[in-house]
C-alpha cells in the first residue's frame, strides 16, 4: 500500500467537485481509497503501487480540469 497526497488547483470549496474527483479516483484500478479535502485543496489516496502510479492519479485529476501535483512534504 502506497499513500499519496496531491495538491489540487481548481477545486475551491465546491463539494460537488470534490465528490466527483473522489469518485473518479476511487474507480481507478489499484486505488484502495481516495479522500478529497476541499478546505486544504488536497487529495489523499491509498493505492497499490503494482497497479497504479501517481502519474495515473494526476492524469485522472487533470481529466476533470484540475491541476494536480504530488506533495513532497514529509
Amino acid at each position: 500500500r502506497t499513500m499519496s497526497t496531491l495538491l489540487l488547483d481548481g477545486l475551491g470549496c465546491a463539494g460537488g467537485s470534490a465528490h466527483s474527483l473522489e469518485a473518479v479516483l476511487g474507480r481507478l484500478p489499484g486505488v484502495i481509497s481516495a479522500y478529497i479535502n476541499p478546505v486544504t485543496d488536497t487529495a489523499h489516496i491509498a493505492f497499490d503501487a503494482d497497479r497504479c502510479t501517481e502519474e495515473v492519479l494526476v492524469r485522472a485529476a487533470g481529466s476533470l480540469g484540475f491541476h494536480a501535483v504530488p506533495s513532497r512534504l514529509p
